[in-house]
């Protein structure tokens, strides 16, 4: 369902699922690479990218069937970490049913 509204709402990209069951060593559930010319069009400069290059774009699902449950910082910090560490990471999409905490609004 989630790769499916990945999907939908950014079709540029080419999105799959990370291999792994629920947990994967890179902190993020599915994948696309895009190149830097497909990147003007979400407003990045000529400054931040080079047309030419590939970039990666990540997504975490995060799901919770309490309906008190909202998102924290600490489920969402290691995928930003980790986005960060990679060096190649240059979009986050976090898809979620539930609230962010109010840090992260």
């Amino acid at each position: 369902m989630a790769l499916d509204y990945a999907k939908s709402m950014y079709p540029e990209f080419n999105w799959v699922k990370t291999p792994g069951q629920g947990h994967n060593q890179d902190n993020h559930d599915i994948e696309a690479q895009v190149s830097g010319s497909n990147l003007e069009k979400f407003g990045f400069s000529h400054e931040e990218i080079i047309l030419t290059e590939s970039y990666d774009v990540w997504a975490e699902v995060k799901h919770s069937n309490r309906s008190t449950k909202r998102i924290g910082k600490q489920q969402l910090d290691p995928t930003i970490v980790s986005a960060l560490i990679s060096g190649n990471v240059i979009f986050l999409l976090f898809i979620t049913n539930k609230d962010f905490t109010t840090g992260y609004k």
